[in-house]
């Protein structure tokens, strides 16, 4: 979704939100994102969705995360990069391999209002 969309998203989540109140947010990670947009500088790009047909997509870096959620309200408690762990290798070994090339695949926020 792009800024004015996320933005609105997160203040609603907040409203949502008691005092004190946990938002836990997992997006796809900025070197995930990098990668596959190519692009060298946050922003806009189009993807190919799994289930068919195009549509808009948005590289972001973990410090413009860090910047809407704080303009949302929001306080950031806790971000962690993550990648597949290698116990499901067994399971899919070529998709396995396949997210291997991203340093990190997924970035995980923890926010309070």
């Amino acid at each position: 979704m792009d800024d004015d969309t996320l933005l609105k998203t997160l203040k609603n989540a907040r409203q949502a939100l008691k005092p004190g109140g946990t938002l836990f947010s997992i997006t796809t990670h900025p070197d995930k994102m990098a990668i596959d947009s190519g692009l060298d500088k946050p922003g806009r790009f189009e993807i190919a969705f799994p289930w068919g047909g195009r549509g808009p997509n948005y590289y972001r870096t973990v410090g413009d995360f860090r910047e809407i959620f704080g303009e949302a309200g929001l306080i950031i408690q806790k971000i962690e990069n993550l990648q597949v762990s290698p116990r499901f290798r067994p399971l899919d070994p070529e998709k396995f391999d396949a997210f291997q090339k991203y340093p990190y695949i997924r970035l995980a926020i923890k926010a309070q209002r």
